[in-house]
């Protein structure tokens, strides 16, 4: 019941998954989709954010990850959209992949 009123954190950063993945922080970004989850984030509005980090972060950053971080997102949206598994777990791979050097 207590879950139910009071969230996980108060005040959550919304860019904090795609902070600790420019860093490659897979357990911060882990951590980050679960409070993001459980405080009632809509997985397409993750993957749309992590889309966005893709387009305008790794293509400077590391633009030999894109073709892959591309596929991933690609891949994991079709899983989203196909009822392809738990949206966490997608997306929580997603995130795994998209920090892999």
């Amino acid at each position: 019941d207590v879950q139910e009123v009071v969230s996980a954190e108060s005040s959550q950063d919304d860019w904090a998954v795609t902070n600790a993945i420019q860093r490659g922080d897979a357990a911060e970004a882990l951590r980050q989709i679960a409070l993001a989850m459980e405080s009632g984030a809509v997985p397409y509005m993750i993957l749309g954010q992590l889309g966005w980090f893709v387009r305008e972060k790794l293509v400077v950053a590391d633009p030999r990850r894109v073709p892959r971080a591309v596929e991933a997102l690609f891949r994991t949206d079709l899983e989203l959209k196909s009822s392809g598994g738990d949206p966490r777990v997608l997306l929580e791979r997603l995130v795994v992949e998209l920090c892999g050097r």
